[in-house]
Parts: C-alpha cells; sequence; structure tokens
C-alpha cells in the first residue's frame, strides 16, 4: 500500500486501477522502455549543451560588471543547465507515464480523458468538462 500511496501523488490515474498487484503491472507497463530510446537522451544532452553555452555566454557578457571570475560562471553554468535538463527528463517520462496509464484505463473500460485525466464516466456529451477535449460518446477520449 505504501507503494501505491507514493506513486499515486505523482500519477493519480493509478487509483483507478482495482487492485494493487493491477496498479504495479500497469504502472510498470507503462515506464517500460522509456529511457531507451535514443532520441530522448540526444534531446536531454543537446538541451543541456544548448543551456550550458547560452549561461556561459550570458555569464561571460555580464559576469566582469559584477566582478564574477570565469571559472565561477562556468560552474554556475554547469548547475543550472544539469538542473534544468534533469527537471525536463523527469517532465518528458511523467508526461508518457500518465498517457500509457490513461490509455491502458481506456482500454480496459474505465473512461478517463487522455489530455487531463478527468474521470468521464457517464459523461454523453463527448466533450471533457475538465478540458474541453472531444473525446468519444461512450466517455473515452
Amino acid at each position: 500500500m505504501k507503494w501505491v500511496k507514493k506513486q499515486s501523488r505523482m500519477f493519480p490515474e493509478l487509483l483507478l486501477f482495482e487492485t494493487e498487484a493491477e496498479q504495479k503491472r500497469a504502472f510498470k507497463k507503462a515506464s517500460k522502455g522509456i529511457y531507451l530510446n535514443p532520441l530522448y537522451w540526444l534531446l536531454l544532452i543537446g538541451l543541456a549543451i544548448f543551456m550550458n553555452v547560452a549561461l556561459r555566454s550570458a555569464g561571460r557578457t555580464f559576469g566582469p560588471a559584477f566582478s564574477v571570475p570565469d571559472s565561477m560562471v562556468s560552474g554556475i553554468a554547469g548547475g543550472i543547465s544539469g538542473g534544468l535538463s534533469a527537471a525536463a527528463a523527469l517532465w518528458i517520462s511523467k508526461r508518457k507515464i500518465q498517457h500509457s496509464l490513461r490509455k491502458q484505463l481506456n482500454d480496459t473500460g474505465v473512461p478517463i480523458c487522455m489530455k487531463c485525466g478527468y474521470q468521464l464516466k457517464g459523461n454523453t456529451s463527448g466533450v471533457c468538462p475538465e478540458c474541453g477535449t472531444e473525446c468519444a460518446k461512450r466517455g473515452r477520449s
């Protein structure tokens, strides 16, 4: 139960699966292979390099006005670009896992909006009341 509570803070969709075993199985399926995609790593490394170069450039331009040594500019630029790249990696991973969990729920007959995660049980309008996304008449989006 502790595992579910911890994961459901970030992925509330997990609570819509009936048993803890189903929740774990769904999460495992959703998170499988995310970090194996080379495009994912290329994007993150490129982002880190771009931010590092941009921050160093800005630091070298404005650093002398504030008496900031070049080595400190490099350290600050590296720290900021590394932190932002890690945040981007977490955000991308979270979005992919959420999408997969929502798809699994829809496939098992639990209607949920693919965009915002709103539970669409009983919805007959064909539109998610939370975000306005059009969805199938029987509650799927």
